[in-house]
């Protein structure tokens, strides 16, 4: 019985939701069981949320096609060039097998150049462009939507953790 009661006097108990309201502390510095602080509790599940994920990724999607389209308005100068070692050609009267020396070795050299401008695109990278960034927007909108539902649901569980173990010692 000593043992016992020893061990819950040295457990600290979680403050009850009066002490919580009555005081000068503010939510932030509230601790519950293992040390988490709603703020922590808010970034932690913010962070590791799924629809939170997705929304980042989302974004992310945006933005590249928004990139790719831009690339396709401005040139592009391309230039491959490819370089082998190659068996020098000797010339001579005899089949085609006999001019191959085996014991020369030369470079064989082939380049590309390639140039490529859009002429007139009818207004499809500009309109494209223009509706990846309204997605963008929506997407944006949408995510902090999502994460302010998130918080608020964070803090009702909170707070009714708190309530439910103010009241178990009523």
């Amino acid at each position: 019985n000593q043992v016992a009661q020893q061990t819950s006097s040295s457990e600290e108990a979680p403050p009850d939701i009066d002490t919580l309201l009555n005081n000068n502390q503010t939510n932030d510095t509230v601790e519950i069981r293992r040390g988490y602080t709603l703020s922590a509790l808010i970034k932690r599940i913010v962070k590791l949320s799924p629809q939170q994920i997705i929304s980042r990724a989302s974004e992310s999607v945006y933005k590249a096609k928004i990139k790719q389209i831009m690339g396709e308005r401005d040139p592009v100068f391309t230039v491959q060039s490819v370089f082998l070692p190659a068996p020098e050609y000797v010339d001579s009267d005899n089949s085609w097998s006999d001019n191959i020396s085996f014991k020369r070795w030369a470079l064989a050299n082939r380049t590309w150049f390639n140039l490529t401008v859009p002429l007139y695109t009818f207004g499809r990278t500009d309109r494209g462009i223009e509706g990846y960034r309204s997605a963008l927007n929506v997407e944006r909108i949408s995510s902090k939507e999502r994460k302010a539902q998130l918080v608020f649901e964070i803090k009702k569980y909170y707070y009714g953790y708190l309530y439910a173990l103010s009241a178990k010692e009523y």
